[in-house]
């Protein structure tokens, strides 16, 4: 809404609220929510009588119900049990033992997401161009790689990384046709 029109609505509003309290509605009861009479239904209930014995037919016409008397009592005749029923022989359930967990079991972590691509000498020290996630990176035996890899040496075949929250260490291999 704009500025402009809804102090508009506003006193608009409190022009039409005015109005109802300067001339309330008329107090006559609503037809709608006044209470409904009904005339009271004539006698046509059909007597009483009395129920038949145990094992007595009972006429049709005694028992019926007149029509729209969806709320009377109504009697069903229930066959007394031809025989009796034996008890079922009682079973026991037996407890089935519980798996048992493996005494060891082994933890293993997951390959460093590194892969050597290349070696350099420059005649004092060796050094090997590692793939990170984040790019290539020139290492050498002391440098931390990506937070959780230190190199720990490089030997002729492989690099050996070692993983700075365990400890433990990962071998991984140099390029074919690399010293």
């Amino acid at each position: 809404m704009t500025s402009g029109r809804l102090p508009f609505l506003l006193l608009a509003l409190a022009s039409l609220a005015g109005l109802r309290v300067s001339f309330p509605p008329p107090s006559k009861g609503d037809p709608v929510v006044q209470a409904l009479v009904r005339p009271a239904p004539a006698a046509t209930a059909v007597p009483a009588s009395p129920l038949p014995a145990i094992g007595e037919e009972a006429s049709t016409e005694s028992t019926l119900d007149p029509a729209g008397n969806a709320f009377s009592v109504r009697t069903v005749a229930i066959d007394p049990p031809a025989r009796s029923i034996a008890a079922a022989p009682r079973r026991v359930a037996a407890m089935a033992p519980l798996p048992q967990a493996p005494a060891h079991v082994a933890v293993t972590e997951p390959m460093p997401p590194l892969q050597v691509v290349g070696t350099y000498d420059d005649g004092r020290t060796t050094a090997v161009f590692i793939a990170t996630p984040t790019g290539i990176r020139i290492a050498r035996p002391g440098t931390l790689l990506i937070p959780e890899y230190r190199v720990a040496a490089i030997a002729p075949g492989h690099v050996t990384l070692t993983r700075v929250s365990s400890q433990r260490s990962f071998d991984l291999p140099l390029p074919a046709g690399r010293p």
